[in-house]
């Protein structure tokens, strides 16, 4: 059961650090680790995580990760879905513009392809 704990722990400090941009080590890992899930920089919880050093964590300090891990998780889906309306509405208009010009025949099954990924877009915000 320790073992699965640590796993989850590592899991879940992992990918609260996100992709790893070129360049970037661990160090850089742990601190963006830290700060998504609302932990100081090197925070010896994260570091533990991390390094799979979680099995002796209490309930409670496990509990915590979780949350601020489900909390973190909620604000990243809410970004995703703002991103996907901006783009829904970026590929709109420019489906509308190729539409409106002098090669609209040209350009019809582009439009229909940037209409067809609006509606997507449309159909996963509403489930």
């Amino acid at each position: 059961m320790s073992q699965a704990i640590a796993f989850e722990a590592r899991n879940i400090v992992q990918e609260a650090a996100g992709p790893v941009p070129a360049g970037k080590n661990i160090k850089w890992q742990l601190r963006a680790a830290c700060r998504a899930l609302g932990y100081p920089d090197g925070h010896w919880r994260i570091r533990a995580a991390w390094y799979g050093e979680a099995a002796s964590w209490s309930a409670v300090a496990l509990e915590e990760l979780r949350a601020r891990y489900r909390r973190w998780s909620e604000k990243q889906e809410r970004l995703a879905d703002a991103e996907e309306r901006k783009l829904a509405t970026v590929f709109e208009a420019l489906a509308s513009r190729l539409e409106g010009g002098s090669d609209a025949e040209f350009h019809q099954a582009d439009v229909d392809a940037l209409r067809a990924v609006v509606r997507r877009i449309g159909a996963k915000s509403q489930t």
